[in-house]
Protein backbone atom coordinates (compact mmCIF):
# COMPACT_ATOMS: atom_id res chain seq x y z
CA UNK A 1 0.00 0.00 0.00
CA UNK A 2 1.33 3.35 -0.90
CA UNK A 3 2.63 5.22 1.71
CA UNK A 4 0.84 8.33 0.70
CA UNK A 5 -2.74 6.83 0.61
CA UNK A 6 -2.19 5.77 4.54
CA UNK A 7 -1.46 8.97 5.48
CA UNK A 8 -4.39 10.16 3.52
CA UNK A 9 -6.96 7.57 5.34
CA UNK A 10 -5.59 8.09 8.55
CA UNK A 11 -5.76 12.22 8.41
CA UNK A 12 -9.40 11.58 7.02
CA UNK A 13 -9.92 9.29 9.69
CA UNK A 14 -9.10 11.74 12.12
CA UNK A 15 -10.89 14.37 10.98
CA UNK A 16 -14.36 12.80 10.77
CA UNK A 17 -13.42 11.39 14.36
CA UNK A 18 -12.82 15.40 15.22
CA UNK A 19 -16.66 16.07 13.19
CA UNK A 20 -18.09 12.78 15.22
CA UNK A 21 -17.49 14.47 18.52
CA UNK A 22 -18.31 18.21 17.64
CA UNK A 23 -20.09 18.09 14.66
CA UNK A 24 -18.36 20.40 12.26
CA UNK A 25 -14.16 20.27 11.59
CA UNK A 26 -13.53 17.86 9.07
CA UNK A 27 -12.60 19.65 5.82
CA UNK A 28 -10.80 22.55 8.03
CA UNK A 29 -8.20 19.28 8.98
CA UNK A 30 -8.27 17.20 5.70
CA UNK A 31 -7.72 20.00 3.33
CA UNK A 32 -4.66 21.68 4.93
CA UNK A 33 -3.46 18.88 5.90
CA UNK A 34 -3.41 16.68 2.74
CA UNK A 35 -2.71 19.45 0.66
CA UNK A 36 0.78 19.00 1.81
CA UNK A 37 0.96 16.07 -0.25
CA UNK A 38 -1.92 15.50 -2.69
CA UNK A 39 -3.11 18.28 -5.63
CA UNK A 40 -5.17 20.57 -4.25
CA UNK A 41 -7.89 19.80 -6.93
CA UNK A 42 -8.05 16.29 -5.72
CA UNK A 43 -7.82 16.97 -2.25
CA UNK A 44 -10.92 19.74 -2.92
CA UNK A 45 -13.22 17.11 -4.85
CA UNK A 46 -12.46 14.31 -1.69
CA UNK A 47 -13.58 16.74 0.47
CA UNK A 48 -16.51 17.42 -0.70
CA UNK A 49 -17.72 14.06 -1.69
CA UNK A 50 -16.77 13.09 1.75
CA UNK A 51 -18.89 15.86 3.20
CA UNK A 52 -21.54 15.11 0.82
CA UNK A 53 -21.36 11.20 1.85
CA UNK A 54 -21.01 12.17 5.44
CA UNK A 55 -24.58 14.49 5.37
CA UNK A 56 -26.31 12.03 3.24
CA UNK A 57 -24.96 8.89 5.73
CA UNK A 58 -26.16 11.30 9.05
CA UNK A 59 -29.14 12.38 7.41
CA UNK A 60 -30.97 8.93 6.73
CA UNK A 61 -29.71 7.73 10.07
CA UNK A 62 -30.61 10.62 12.25
CA UNK A 63 -34.20 11.23 10.08
CA UNK A 64 -36.64 10.14 12.63
CA UNK A 65 -34.34 12.34 15.83
CA UNK A 66 -34.60 15.56 14.24
CA UNK A 67 -36.53 18.31 15.95
CA UNK A 68 -38.42 19.55 12.14
CA UNK A 69 -40.18 22.55 14.01
CA UNK A 70 -36.29 24.11 14.63
CA UNK A 71 -34.79 23.10 11.06
CA UNK A 72 -37.92 25.11 9.23
CA UNK A 73 -37.22 28.06 11.39
CA UNK A 74 -33.13 27.72 10.64
CA UNK A 75 -34.12 27.36 6.95
CA UNK A 76 -35.36 30.70 5.54
CA UNK A 77 -31.40 32.07 7.53
CA UNK A 78 -29.57 29.79 6.19
CA UNK A 79 -31.02 30.60 2.18
CA UNK A 80 -30.55 34.12 3.29
CA UNK A 81 -27.00 33.55 4.35
CA UNK A 82 -26.34 31.21 1.44
CA UNK A 83 -27.56 34.18 -1.20
CA UNK A 84 -25.61 36.70 0.78
CA UNK A 85 -22.40 34.58 0.22
CA UNK A 86 -23.13 34.05 -3.46
CA UNK A 87 -23.60 37.85 -3.59
CA UNK A 88 -20.01 38.15 -2.02
CA UNK A 89 -18.77 36.02 -4.66
CA UNK A 90 -20.24 38.03 -7.20
CA UNK A 91 -19.24 41.30 -5.90
CA UNK A 92 -15.51 40.06 -5.60
CA UNK A 93 -15.35 38.45 -8.43
CA UNK A 94 -16.42 41.63 -10.13
CA UNK A 95 -13.98 44.06 -8.63
CA UNK A 96 -10.98 41.54 -9.69
CA UNK A 97 -12.49 41.59 -13.27
CA UNK A 98 -12.86 45.33 -12.95
CA UNK A 99 -9.95 47.01 -12.14
CA UNK A 100 -10.32 50.54 -12.41
CA UNK A 101 -10.65 53.45 -10.22
CA UNK A 102 -13.47 52.99 -7.45
CA UNK A 103 -15.01 54.76 -5.00
CA UNK A 104 -13.54 54.46 -1.56
CA UNK A 105 -15.30 52.63 0.91
CA UNK A 106 -16.58 54.86 3.85
CA UNK A 107 -14.58 55.14 6.84
CA UNK A 108 -18.25 54.29 8.95
CA UNK A 109 -16.82 50.19 7.65
CA UNK A 110 -14.15 50.50 10.10
CA UNK A 111 -16.42 49.46 13.12
CA UNK A 112 -18.86 46.97 11.64
CA UNK A 113 -14.69 45.30 9.85
CA UNK A 114 -13.19 45.74 13.47
CA UNK A 115 -15.84 44.18 14.76
CA UNK A 116 -16.32 41.19 12.64
CA UNK A 117 -12.86 40.28 12.51
CA UNK A 118 -12.20 40.22 16.49
CA UNK A 119 -15.57 37.89 16.37
CA UNK A 120 -14.12 35.97 14.18
CA UNK A 121 -10.85 35.73 15.21
CA UNK A 122 -11.70 34.96 18.67
CA UNK A 123 -14.23 32.10 17.51
CA UNK A 124 -12.33 30.77 14.75
CA UNK A 125 -9.11 31.87 14.22
CA UNK A 126 -9.87 33.91 11.04
CA UNK A 127 -10.48 37.57 11.58
CA UNK A 128 -8.52 38.63 8.49
CA UNK A 129 -11.31 38.47 5.80
CA UNK A 130 -13.45 41.61 7.22
CA UNK A 131 -10.13 43.75 7.82
CA UNK A 132 -8.54 43.00 4.50
CA UNK A 133 -11.43 44.01 2.87
CA UNK A 134 -11.71 46.88 4.74
CA UNK A 135 -7.84 47.90 3.91
CA UNK A 136 -8.53 47.13 0.46
CA UNK A 137 -11.16 49.36 0.06
CA UNK A 138 -9.92 52.56 1.68
CA UNK A 139 -6.32 52.10 0.59
CA UNK A 140 -5.33 52.39 -3.12
CA UNK A 141 -1.49 51.57 -3.29
CA UNK A 142 -1.37 48.10 -2.90
CA UNK A 143 2.35 48.93 -1.24
CA UNK A 144 0.61 50.80 1.49
CA UNK A 145 -2.52 48.20 1.58
CA UNK A 146 0.28 45.28 2.30
CA UNK A 147 1.88 47.21 5.11
CA UNK A 148 -1.24 47.65 6.32
CA UNK A 149 -2.47 44.30 6.45
CA UNK A 150 0.87 43.01 7.54
CA UNK A 151 0.44 45.12 10.66
CA UNK A 152 -2.96 44.40 11.63
CA UNK A 153 -2.02 40.34 11.21
CA UNK A 154 0.70 41.05 13.58
CA UNK A 155 -1.20 43.12 16.00
CA UNK A 156 -4.20 39.96 16.03
CA UNK A 157 -1.85 37.55 16.64
CA UNK A 158 -0.70 39.43 19.96
CA UNK A 159 -4.26 39.74 20.57
CA UNK A 160 -5.00 35.85 19.73
CA UNK A 161 -1.78 35.22 22.01
CA UNK A 162 -3.16 37.52 24.72
CA UNK A 163 -6.80 35.92 24.05
CA UNK A 164 -5.61 32.29 24.65
CA UNK A 165 -3.30 33.42 27.66
CA UNK A 166 -6.14 34.81 29.74
CA UNK A 167 -8.45 32.15 28.41
CA UNK A 168 -7.13 29.64 29.66
CA UNK A 169 -8.12 28.97 33.28
CA UNK A 170 -11.69 29.14 31.36
CA UNK A 171 -10.60 26.20 28.68
CA UNK A 172 -9.24 24.11 31.74
CA UNK A 173 -12.25 24.23 33.94
CA UNK A 174 -14.35 23.73 30.98
CA UNK A 175 -12.28 20.69 29.97
CA UNK A 176 -12.62 19.59 33.02
CA UNK A 177 -16.45 19.92 33.22
CA UNK A 178 -16.71 18.61 30.16
CA UNK A 179 -14.58 15.29 31.06
CA UNK A 180 -17.22 14.88 34.13
CA UNK A 181 -20.49 15.08 31.70
CA UNK A 182 -18.76 12.63 28.87
CA UNK A 183 -19.31 9.51 29.77
CA UNK A 184 -16.68 6.91 30.06
CA UNK A 185 -16.89 3.73 27.76
CA UNK A 186 -14.73 1.75 30.23
CA UNK A 187 -17.43 1.45 32.16
CA UNK A 188 -20.21 0.76 30.07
Amino acid sequence: MDLHLLLAALIVFAAYTVFGVTGFGASPITVPVLAHFLPLPFVLSLAAALDLGSAAALGVHTKKQADVRELLVLAPFTIIGLALGVFVCGYALYIMVHRGPRRPLGRAWAAPAGLLSGVLGALFGVGGPPYVIYITGRIPDPTAQRATISQMVARGAGEGRAYRRCGAPLQRRVADRTRTLTPDPAHH
